[in-house]
């Protein structure tokens, strides 16, 4: 009794707080609106901007509006009246009280496009009032304000039975008296619901009260450089669905991890700027110039460089800069490129943020989009091309078939075709820059592929005179080209798309935007903030090795996000489930894309998750005997990552198929015994999977380029990695890869080879790479003079 005394003061100072304060917001409401009429109206502002009128458009076409008003709600009418101006002020009480009657006032109505739903199942923003629910089991899915106000409506109109169910308790609920049901929803049947612990409740009716689509936008709307307003919407989207206790504290504990790494990974940038740059020694390095070698014949070469991608550009952009003149670049196809030239499949786009995936001492203030796209990439490395004056250089439309290490003179022979004609370089050095994802793969335990009768291509080698309209089409693979490749498919008006599935990947969210043309004009009268946006975004991405390499916790909040984002876009937990990767996050390459889970629910678009079994003339046959007849077939199955086409030959003849017959390995992913003056670029455990690999790529000319200065410098004519360096550079490679999610994830990917060995990925930071490059080891090799 007590205690209930001693409340009711305190219940009464409650209340006389409460009105108090609702007595002063209205006195500062009414101030300030006085205060505005004074300032705008009184003076007549308002009659005179009441008065304006828009002018026609005289050349306005027939099927051309001036405006197009999608909705008839407060929003719609109001717009509408106002456009034909009708003086219609929005705070008169006949639009707040009767928007039918002000449509009707002000001849709106003509202008409306209806459409009705109809069935026995609804919504509470779509009701049906044919519906009759006397002596009918209703089920009402949701207890949120739609429930709570129509659950006691429907319990009225006689119904036998009543079931509401409800995921979570709201604050007031309704007394539902028949029956609450709180496990959740698990399937709907044609008679049925049925809920995860197996239950099964017969319903005549199904009242849906589960909200709005709040979050996402339904109109395809596409602006400048048709960037879509759901790519510009996508930030504050995901991070409203990730709004609970759990998954805020792990975001809070991954911004303190990137915002330790960036604060770090920036001290220590300029640390090392202060002790290597300050005292002008780099300044001194790049004014070294390479000299002109005295006994160099005629029909000799100081280095050959095959590829003319970021690699192959990037090596003769460097010998520009050292003076040397005397290099050729042998490319296969007729355009710059590489790789961003071959693929040029239907969304072909970059995974990587434009400011980071491109050198870092040619910026291009010019990207249209955060992530770059093919064409857009190909001409950044034309323009690289023509800047530098490289181009003179190249021998387009030119193979090579065959690198041979001539003793006797300390040369590389170097055999290339062309147009038929066969032609014999030499030069000191080769600089192999091709990549590791230059040759198409096709699946080779597939039986039956030559004996297809429809049309067939590899992603790489796109073939752009297919017509994919009322066609039925296969796509083999779910990895990096397929996400990007099966949403333009669909897009084609094709009969079917089937996408035949071996294992699912890991998608995460593309936060892309368009990038507008003041940002474009302030990052090129300001280079410096380009460069300091290109550092932020290096050490944000840098930090996701802490959670690859080292396996910090971070891996958990990457993959609560991940699972997330799939729950969200993939409502059925069947079709879920397939889409659902078994492995840990990073195991595979993750895959950053927004169409590929709306794509596979489509009407027209079919997962296949069998195995294919065998290829016919016009079918695909699964393990399970089912027969899919198909027109097109679309093979998305990656690159030849673990094979090395070019037969290359060095010492005594020993061929570099034979050195790398047990496994691929190089010596910092650059150099390989017996083979002297033999440089790769993205070589063997040089790739990235956290990271843009154009910085690694300038790592390794760097290097190349000290090797080359020592040579110059010493008179070398040939230098060539020791063999016991080299194991037991590898040796601890492997070791270290033993600890990443790449070995340790639970699966096999093209990373690793037939031996599970990872041939592929740096394990480490990047930064970490950089300084391993900085200068030549010169005691690691054999010199030879």
């Amino acid at each position: 009794m007590g205690h209930k005394l001693t409340s009711i003061p305190r219940l009464l100072l409650f209340f006389i707080c409460s009105y108090a304060l609702t007595i002063i917001a209205i006195l500062i409401g009414l101030i300030s609106q006085l205060l505005y009429w004074l300032i705008n109206d009184l003076f007549g502002r308002r009659e005179r901007r009441a008065k304006r009128k828009l002018k026609p458009t005289s050349t306005k076409k027939d099927d051309e509006y001036n405006f197009i008003i999608i909705g008839t709600g407060f929003s719609g009418i109001d717009t509408a009246v106002k456009y034909l101006s009708c003086a219609c002020d929005s705070r008169q009480p006949e639009i707040s009280q009767n928007l039918e009657r002000c449509a009707d006032k002000y001849d709106v109505r003509r202008h409306f496009c209806f459409d009705t739903f109809e069935g026995q199942m609804c919504h509470t923003a779509e009701w049906d009032k044919r519906i009759n629910f006397k002596n009918k089991r209703v089920a009402v899915v949701g207890t949120g304000a739609g429930a709570i106000q129509v659950v006691p409506k429907i319990q009225q109109m006689n119904v036998s039975q009543l079931l509401v169910f409800q995921r979570t308790p709201p604050w007031i609920i309704p007394r539902a008296d028949r029956c609450l049901i709180t496990n959740r929803i698990r399937e709907v049947t044609s008679n049925s619901t049925v809920t995860r612990d197996g239950q099964t409740y017969p319903v005549d009716i199904i009242v849906w009260s589960t909200g709005f689509e709040a979050q996402q936008f339904a109109l395809p709307i596409y602006g400048i450089d048709g960037c879509s307003l759901a790519e510009q919407w996508l930030i504050v989207m995901v991070l409203s669905l990730f709004l609970r206790l759990d998954i805020l504290l792990l975001l809070l504990g991954f911004q303190i991890v990137l915002c330790t790494t960036l604060l770090v990974g920036v001290m220590g940038q300029f640390f090392h700027w202060l002790i290597y740059d300050s005292f002008g020694r780099a300044s001194k390095r790049a004014k070294r110039k390479i000299k002109w070698i005295n006994n160099q014949r005629d029909d000799e070469y100081y280095a050959i460089i095959i590829g003319t991608g970021f690699s192959g550009l990037g090596m003769a952009i460097k010998l520009n800069e050292l003076g040397m003149d005397n290099y050729i670049l042998i490319e296969r196809h007729g355009h710059v490129g590489g790789t961003w030239y071959a693929n040029k499949y239907p969304g072909c786009a970059c995974d990587v943020p434009s400011n980071l995936y491109s050198y870092s001492f040619e910026p291009n203030p010019k990207w249209s989009h955060y992530f770059s796209r093919q064409p857009e990439i190909a001409q950044y490395l034309e323009h690289c091309a023509d800047k530098y004056d490289v181009r003179r250089h190249i021998h387009f439309n030119t193979t090579v078939s065959q690198l041979k290490w001539i003793e006797e003179r300390q040369l590389w022979q170097v055999k290339t075709k062309s147009n038929d004609v066969e032609r014999i370089f030499y030069a000191r050095s080769v600089v192999l820059g091709t990549g590791i994802l230059s040759n198409a793969a096709y699946p080779n335990d597939i039986p039956g592929i030559d004996t297809f009768e429809g049309q067939m291509c590899h992603t790489a080698e796109w073939d752009k005179s297919i017509n994919f309209k009322n066609k039925r089409v296969a796509v083999v693979g779910t990895g990096a080209s397929a996400i990007q490749v099966v949403p333009e498919i669909q897009k084609m008006n094709v009969s079917q798309l089937l996408v035949f599935q071996r294992t699912p990947p890991w998608i995460i969210p593309r936060v892309d935007r368009t990038i507008t043309q003041w940002e474009k004009d302030l990052l090129a009268r300001f280079p410096i903030v380009q460069k300091l946006i290109r550092l932020f975004i290096y050490w944000i991405t840098e930090s996701v090795a802490l959670s690859f390499v080292y396996r910090w916790p971070l891996k958990i909040i990457n993959e609560k996000l991940v699972k997330f984002n799939l729950e969200r876009q993939i409502g059925d937990e069947k079709f879920r489930t397939k889409l659902t990767p078994t492995w840990e996050f990073g195991c595979k390459r993750m895959l950053i894309t927004n169409d590929w889970y709306p794509t596979l629910q489509k009407p027209n678009v079919q997962l296949v998750t069998n195995r294919i079994r065998e290829i016919k003339s016009h079918s695909i046959i699964t393990q399970d005997g089912t027969e899919h007849p198909v027109d097109i077939i679309i093979w998305s199955t990656g690159f030849q990552a673990q094979e090395f086409p070019l037969p290359v030959y060095g010492l005594n003849g020993y061929s570099l198929a034979e050195q790398w017959s047990q496994t691929i390995q190089a010596y910092r992913g650059v150099t390989v015994p017996n083979f002297p003056n033999f440089f790769i670029l993205l070589g063997p455990n040089t790739a990235l999977g956290h990271n843009s690999v154009v910085i690694m790529i300038e790592s390794q000319i760097n290097y190349v380029a000290e090797a080359f200065f020592y040579m110059d410098e010493n008179n070398l004519r040939s230098i060539e990695i020791k063999e016991d360096v080299h194991v037991e550079y590898n040796q601890n490679l492997q070791s270290k890869l033993k600890r990443t999610v790449w070995q340790k994830g639970g699966c096999h990917s093209w990373y690793q080879d037939a031996k599970g060995n990872n041939t592929s990925l740096w394990p480490d930071f990047t930064w970490s790479y950089i300084l391993l490059m900085k200068n030549f080891d010169y005691k690691s090799y054999f010199l030879k003079s």
